[in-house]
């Protein structure tokens, strides 16, 4: 969590329910080492807090400055011991760009990913990256409780922000019928 407020609301989270299976850190994840700008940077704990320079940024807002790591060097030297089973990205707007520098760790570890993906013209993008790796999509509505699994996001109709993308390894019916 790269945000300064944000990474701290979270430590506290974490040390309030003393969970002591998260590892935090208080940078972003990038292609490389170094600082990236945010914009909607507004108030102590912005919503919307993104690298990504789209159309919905807010007006007045502010940017800010924070550090970033390179993911594969991060994944590949401090998480090296470590099996990644899930990964919640929900970065606006730059899941799948920082998802395919991640994807031959991803693979190896079999990982589920819990994804926010705002604009549903990527969802071809993201069918290209998980489903010709063997992963199986469930799209789910946060508002209405509803999830729905789909052969395919790119010939599906978005019922809400999120999409869970789950691994070959997983036995895909045994979920469905749980759910």
């Amino acid at each position: 969590e790269p945000h300064p407020s944000t990474y701290s609301f979270l430590k506290k989270n974490i040390s309030i329910n003393r969970f002591n299976n998260i590892n935090s850190y208080n940078f972003a994840l990038l292609d490389s080492d170094g600082i990236v700008n945010f914009y909607n940077s507004k108030g102590t704990n912005p919503p919307g807090f993104t690298s990504v320079k789209h159309d919905f940024i807010e007006s007045g807002s502010e940017t800010i400055s924070c550090k970033a790591r390179d993911v594969v060097s991060f994944l590949n030297h401090e998480l090296d011991d470590l099996q990644i089973s899930l990964i919640k990205i929900d970065i606006e707007r730059a899941e799948l760009p920082l998802l395919r520098l991640m994807l031959k760790r991803i693979l190896k570890d079999n990982t589920t990913i819990l994804c926010e993906i705002l604009d549903e013209h990527l969802y071809p993008n993201f069918d290209d990256l998980f489903h010709d790796n063997g992963y199986q999509s469930i799209l789910i509505d946060d508002l209405k409780n509803e999830a729905k699994i789909v052969k395919s996001l790119s010939d599906s109709k978005k019922i809400g922000r999120n999409v869970l993308f789950l691994p070959p390894t997983i036995d895909f019916s045994k979920i469905y019928s749980e759910i």
